[in-house]
């Protein structure tokens, strides 16, 4: 398997046709089978979603939290707005429930944007990231997996990670069910989450300060495409609540 960082200015009009014209320019060779990966931030910058948050109107409840948070009440407002539920939090970051997925600020984020701004995910990450397959298509003539990633946070551990927000033109998530062991015994509950394993390896790459790097191409990752629907490809990487190994911080 190979990667390739795709670096950009720190900020450019239509950055997801930026880069796909540098890949084109710089003669990097696109095939059946590859994966893109784009920082959810790239996706948002190219779908106008970023917030000045002196427009953002807060209400009491933004206030209080504010205050319990150490943030600003703008920012946690914003939130609010986008988050589907509040579970809880610490200093600096409200862990809420957005899409179905544990996510720290309802993937609301100040870093790497102007002073005075936040970014939001794209309205629906899952169409993101199927027109971006598609203009893909259009320009190289291939069939590829589309990946739109953010940093998250798993419990119990320091720092962050890549996971898959969204996305598109492969199956993200495989059963093992039924297979065996190096010992012949049957795996009872075991899936491979790709997506996300894929979204970390290029998290690892984009880093989460000055990089400017918001997209990765994943190549010989051995992946199996798929025509479903980018919002069913979605919806498979999550899980049941009732079978959900941390579902007590959300039931």
């Amino acid at each position: 398997m190979n990667t390739i960082p795709l670096k950009t200015p720190r900020l450019t009009k239509k950055p997801i046709k930026f880069i796909l014209d540098k890949i084109k320019s710089e003669n990097i060779p696109i095939k059946n089978g590859d994966v893109f990966v784009f920082t959810s931030k790239i996706v948002s910058y190219d779908e106008n979603q970023l917030i000045k948050l002196t427009n953002v109107k807060c209400i009491d409840r933004a206030k209080k939290l504010s205050k319990k948070y150490d943030l600003d009440p703008h920012f946690t407002q914003l939130i609010i707005d986008e988050s589907d539920e509040i579970i809880g939090g610490c200093k600096k970051a409200i862990l809420t429930l957005k899409n179905g997925i544990l996510i720290a600020n309802a993937g609301a984020d100040l870093s790497n944007v102007p002073k005075r701004y936040a970014s939001i995910w794209p309205k629906s990450p899952a169409l993101s990231a199927d027109r971006i397959k598609k203009l893909i298509y259009k320009k190289f003539g291939k069939k590829v997996g589309i990946i739109i990633s953010d940093s998250h946070c798993l419990p119990s551990r320091h720092g962050t990670t890549g996971m898959a927000i969204a996305i598109a033109g492969f199956k993200g998530i495989i059963s093992e069910i039924g297979e065996s062991d190096l010992f012949d015994k049957p795996l009872q509950i075991t899936y491979h989450n790709i997506a996300d394993e894929l979204a970390g390896i290029s998290n690892f790459l984009m880093g989460e300060s000055s990089q400017k790097i918001p997209a990765v191409i994943i190549k010989d990752a051995n992946i199996k495409l798929s025509n479903k629907k980018s919002q069913d490809l979605t919806n498979d990487l999550l899980i049941n609540k009732d079978e959900d190994l941390f579902n007590k911080l959300y039931k």
